[in-house]
């Protein structure tokens, strides 16, 4: 270690162990580092590693493809070690924009292996179908700390008698937790009374649109508020389960029960702790669970919205397959459901979502 840091070794002066060792460790220098996250970043973009498993290493390890094992070692030395350069090239190349191979027997990397969505990946594709604009959703990247930021400047521009009172604040809210929520009941209708007609009649519809599991009116009248001056969703507010915006927006690990957690998002207490295999929780929420509450049930979802407007049903079953599947159906199942359809419209346009929604052509990638 003294040698690898241009020390002598035969001078014993102290040295920090920890630090010595993560530099010697993350080293460009130091070349099982960067065999082990390229081989990582392979696995990542491709589904199987060119050393496998990933985590088992050996100085006698021998990577599947030895030259091509090489070329991406040095691959990773020429961005640097930026991870996202590294599989923007990975991403670019004729072998990952292949079709993807349906099983491993016989795998020499010439194209990604068909694996299901992640969990953001499944979120962020059943939003589409929900909402108008998905990219509406998103806030500033320190949005969840937009609460904590407003307090501290609060309590930095207050004189003595204004800290005294909030600090009393802060002692009934710990002390007698009842008294603290009158309190604040009371402020909020003050700071109601204040706000114009405008606001108060905006934020009354969105208490009865979020009752009432309106998301795509939710999403609607945040954005009136937001124009007005008014932030509409505080970082709180996107901790509850059922907040509807994109998975990079929203806290992570998301709580437990919710659908990303049931679809194999990192706890984060481990490193590559994501998984996209299947289960029972996933197979009941498809079945009737986040479909059926979201998109069958909501008629101004996105989806549903835009096949009422088609109106015939030729047209509603192009809109469905395109929207879930971006392909058109082909004859047999225009036919199939064109039959289903003329039995009972209403239910046989669910049950098309419905299924849709559940094939593995919807989950997984090709």
């Amino acid at each position: 270690m003294r040698r690898f840091r241009g020390l002598d070794p035969d001078v014993r002066r102290e040295i920090d162990s920890r630090a010595a060792f993560s530099e010697w460790l993350t080293d460009s220098d130091t070349p099982r580092f960067t065999t082990v996250i390229a081989n990582r970043m392979w696995e990542r973009a491709f589904g199987v590693a060119l050393i496998e498993p990933v985590d088992d290493i050996k100085d006698d390890t021998v990577a599947a493809n030895p030259a091509l094992m090489s070329l991406l070692e040095d691959l990773m030395r020429e961005v640097d070690y930026d991870l996202r350069a590294f599989l923007e090239i990975l991403y670019t190349t004729d072998a990952y924009q292949r079709e993807s191979i349906p099983d491993r027997e016989g795998y020499a990397h010439q194209a990604p292996i068909m694996r299901r969505m992640s969990a953001e990946q499944c979120w962020d594709s059943m939003l589409t179908l929900v909402l108008p604009d998905i990219d509406a959703t998103l806030n500033e990247p320190d949005a969840v700390a937009l609460d904590i930021y407003a307090s501290y400047e609060d309590l930095l521009s207050m004189d003595e008698e204004e800290f005294e009172e909030e600090l009393e604040i802060m002692i009934v809210r710990y002390s007698d937790p009842m008294a603290y929520r009158e309190m604040r009941r009371e402020s909020r209708e003050n700071d109601d009374q204040r706000n114009s007609a405008r606001v108060r009649m905006l934020t009354d519809q969105l208490k009865k649109a979020r009752k009432r599991g309106d998301t795509v009116t939710v999403e609607r009248i945040v954005q009136s508020l937001r124009d007005l001056g008014i932030t509409g969703v505080r970082g709180r507010d996107r901790l509850r389960v059922n907040y509807m915006a994109r998975a990079s927006d929203l806290p992570s690990p998301a709580p437990d029960g919710h659908f990303l957690r049931q679809f194999g998002q990192s706890k984060r207490d481990l490193i590559s702790a994501s998984h996209e295999d299947a289960n029972i929780p996933q197979l009941l929420n498809l079945l009737n669970g986040f479909v059926e509450e979201r998109l069958l049930d909501q008629t101004q979802a996105v989806l549903r919205r835009e096949m009422i407007r088609a109106r015939a049903p030729l047209a509603q079953i192009n809109t469905a397959y395109v929207g879930v599947l971006s392909r058109e159906p082909g004859p047999e199942e225009r036919e199939m459901w064109l039959r289903i359809m003329r039995g009972d419209p209403r239910q046989g346009t669910k049950d098309m979502i419905w299924t849709l929604l559940n094939t593995h052509e919807f989950l997984f990638i090709r």
